[in-house]
Parts: C-alpha cells; sequence; structure tokens
C-alpha cells in the first residue's frame, strides 16, 4: 500500500503533485490564451481608438527612437496625434504585420471624419 508519510513512497507523491501542477497550469494557460477580437475602431472615436490602440502599436514597434527618451523623440514623436496623422502612408512604410494593418485601417478612419 502507498502511503504519503512512507519515505519510499514520499517521492511519488511529489513528483505526481509536481506533474499535477504543471498539468493544470498548462490548462490555464491554454484557456487564457483565447484571442478577444480587436475594438472597433470606429465607433471608439479617432481621438480615443489613437490612445488605445495606435500608441500601443506605434510602442511597440518604433519606442526606440519615437517615443520619451528616443532619439528622434524631439523631431517626430509618435504620442503626438497630429504628427502622426499627417505622416499618413509614409508611417505605414516603417510598419509591419497586424499592427501595419491597424494603423492603416485607423488612417482611413482618419481620412473620413475630415
Amino acid at each position: 500500500m502507498i502511503h504519503k508519510d512512507n519515505p519510499r513512497h514520499r517521492d511519488r507523491f511529489s513528483l505526481w503533485g509536481g506533474l499535477g501542477a504543471v498539468l493544470i497550469a498548462m490548462i490555464a494557460g491554454f484557456t487564457s490564451c483565447r484571442e478577444t477580437p480587436p475594438p472597433d475602431l470606429t465607433a471608439m472615436g479617432v481621438d480615443s481608438s489613437f490612445v488605445t490602440v495606435i500608441i500601443p502599436i506605434l510602442k511597440d514597434q518604433c519606442e526606440d527612437c519615437h517615443f520619451p527618451g528616443g532619439p528622434l523623440y524631439k523631431t517626430m514623436p509618435f504620442d503626438d496625434l497630429s504628427l502622426v496623422t499627417e505622416l499618413e502612408d509614409a508611417l505605414l512604410t516603417r510598419l509591419s504585420g497586424g499592427g501595419r494593418d491597424r494603423v492603416a485601417e485607423w488612417l482611413d478612419l482618419v481620412r473620413a471624419s475630415r
């Protein structure tokens, strides 16, 4: 009979307990990995979508240079709504991936609101 207080069996319990913890962590990780749909930029409007959606994308791809502390921040700050809207498609040439698509969608919204 296996008993947790038996020194010979203690290792079995710690092994299974450790595997159980790993399994629970994996299940929790898989359930939290579900993608949430991206926010609707049109419903948010130009200003609020810039702050909540566009700035995080720009920080992810441009923070080293175009945000506080970066060498280009003084002349071309990407946390400035008016500058980013002036750059329009020139900005898109430097972006990649899904972030580029979201910024392009947002720029279309900016053009439509003018």
